[in-house]
């Protein structure tokens, strides 16, 4: 990692469960906006992506962040995912695959964006609001979640998790990726000791 004036850049290579993976990121401010990009490329060691077709592969993102106002600040991701299929009929498959199940790899599809906003609507609360969008099906997640601070250690989280996009199949074949999620509602007090 190399540290140069307002530029960082990083370098990364090396065996990860059986890859041999290599890649660099570079994170900058440009007159307050912070821009960042990364890119990786893995030679896979798994068998089974042999058979995939996915003996090497590239993931890759680009992304703005900007401090809007005092109060509002926003994020912009473009990505990149080598890894992912083109159909969405090819995602049950997919899900057998060991990078998935491990959790390296979380997107199903090749092109993706996502947005997110942070508006602090009081000193004791802040609304988000994250949007992905799988822009092969098309699908998107919406997350909305309000957070409060009830003491010097402790918050109240409420938000939800909601799947915009074609349902899947009777047969449970997923006809997009975010349109195939449950939609769900969740609350959480967090204790900080």
């Amino acid at each position: 990692r190399i540290y140069l004036g307002p530029l960082d850049i990083g370098f990364v290579g090396g065996k990860f469960h059986g890859d041999t993976v290599t890649g660099g990121f570079l994170t900058t401010d440009l007159y307050g906006t912070g821009l960042r990009g990364e890119l990786n490329w893995t030679q896979s060691g798994d068998i089974a992506d042999r058979l995939r077709d996915r003996k090497t592969f590239l993931r890759s993102a680009v992304g703005i962040d900007r401090q809007v106002s005092p109060s509002l600040s926003l994020s912009v991701e473009i990505a990149f995912n080598g890894y992912g299929v083109k159909e969405a009929s090819e995602y049950l498959t997919q899900t057998s695959a060991d990078r998935i199940a491990r959790g390296e790899v979380s997107a199903m599809g090749k092109w993706y964006s996502g947005i997110l906003s942070s508006w602090a609507l009081h000193p004791l609360g802040t609304l988000k609001n994250s949007i992905l969008v799988n822009w092969q099906d098309p699908s998107a997640l919406w997350i909305p979640n309000l957070s409060w601070s009830t003491g010097n250690n402790s918050t109240v989280l409420l938000g939800a998790q909601i799947g915009i996009g074609s349902k899947s199949l009777s047969e449970g074949m997923p006809r997009s990726e975010y349109g195939s999620v449950s939609n769900t509602v969740f609350f959480a007090f967090q204790q900080y000791f």
